[in-house]
């Protein structure tokens, strides 16, 4: 991480970072347009249009940008210390969203189930096969993981990467072994993430930028193939996701590390608009626009009506301007929430403690 040298700007962090995350969650709505919009389920290799070829293209970002959160937050974390108030500040972020969220929708008209109305409260039914709440699992026991990992040697450190890789990721990828579980390769990327802060491994002389090229397009050979063996010979038709469908994929992982190391050497100054809208606010958009089922099924099926696109002419450009709009209002929903909730509750706190003397005795 690195800082600006004058003591004005001694804290301004560089904002190679807050544009990968940026980054991130762009790919995370451009994969919801194509996954949770019910395009994913029209793909016919048998009969495939370049329009499902985009659509299968676009999705691979998703679980890439799952894994680069999850590995910055080991890579910054690693050597942080541990404040409840920030986990509080985490919760309310999630509470407050979701509710607001819930409100919405209730104003449009839409009725939530019983299980629909417990997604107001975090944890309670996505715990292993939520991101969000996986997220929340992982920075909880941040503590703890931490305290064991910086008393680990380097090859302990690789031991214990081997080994969760070789779980997690290779006997998935190769031997279709059912080992997935959410928390367990977060906390995967959160030490591969630690690793490479606490080894500087950053420092590498390797051509990120083009190696993450070589893994797009390696993963759109995958994808081709596997249109090519369900066409021809019977392979089940939505077999070509099992090349995207989880973040522990090989190819997958591979383009979130190749990812992150470009951007880790990226050479950036302090950019006030990048920082602004990076951090919390990136991962805001996330439960700004992917909340539950209800508000899935109203933007993506009732607002933008994606599926309505698939045999148009201008797919791509109706998924640009969605997935630009998408990220452009919920940023500014963040930020408005963060001014008028997040400000006053959690820093304004702070002030009045600081500024709390007690009276002598």
């Amino acid at each position: 991480m690195k800082f600006c040298n004058t003591s004005r700007q001694s804290l301004r962090r560089s904002s190679n970072f807050e544009l990968l995350r940026v980054v991130a969650m762009l790919m995370i709505v451009l994969h919801h347009y194509c996954v949770n919009s019910g395009l994913i389920e029209l793909i016919e290799p048998k009969s495939l249009t370049g329009n499902m070829l985009f659509i299968q293209f676009m999705s691979i970002g998703g679980k890439v940008g799952v894994n680069i959160f999850f590995i910055i937050s080991g890579y910054f974390m690693i050597n942080s210390k541990f404040k409840w108030r920030k986990v509080g500040r985490l919760f309310f972020q999630i509470l407050s969203v979701n509710l607001l969220v819930f409100l919405f929708l209730m104003a449009l008209g839409y009725r939530y189930g019983f299980r629909q109305y417990l997604t107001i409260v975090p944890l309670i039914f996505s715990v292993p096969t939520s991101f969000i709440a996986s997220y929340v699992v992982i920075y909880i026991l941040t503590p703890v993981i931490n305290k064991a990992l910086n008393a680990f040697e380097k090859k302990d450190f690789q031991y214990l990467l081997l080994v969760l890789l070789v779980f997690f990721s290779v006997m998935p990828t190769l031997l279709k072994q059912e080992t997935w579980h959410y928390v367990g390769w977060g906390f995967t990327m959160y030490v591969l993430g630690a690793y490479i802060h606490k080894f500087d491994l950053k420092a590498k002389e390797l051509p990120f930028g083009w190696l993450s090229l070589g893994m797009i397009f390696l993963t759109w050979c995958e994808i081709l193939l596997f249109d090519y063996m369900s066409a021809k010979h019977g392979l089940r038709y939505d077999f070509w996701t099992f090349a995207i469908a989880d973040a522990n994929k090989l190819n997958i992982f591979f383009l979130s590390l190749s990812i992150f190391m470009f951007f880790a050497k990226l050479q950036l100054p302090y950019i006030k608009p990048i920082n602004a809208i990076g951090g919390s606010v990136a991962f805001g958009v996330l439960l700004w626009h992917a909340n539950n089922s209800v508000l899935r099924q109203w933007l993506w099926f009732d607002f933008l009506k994606n599926t309505e696109y698939l045999n148009h002419d201008y797919l791509w450009l109706h998924c640009l301007v969605s997935v630009i709009l998408i990220y452009g209002v919920c940023t500014l929903l963040e930020i408005v929430r963060q001014k008028v909730l997040d400000k006053p509750l959690f820093e304004g706190k702070q002030r009045r403690m600081k500024n709390f003397t007690p009276k002598a005795t």
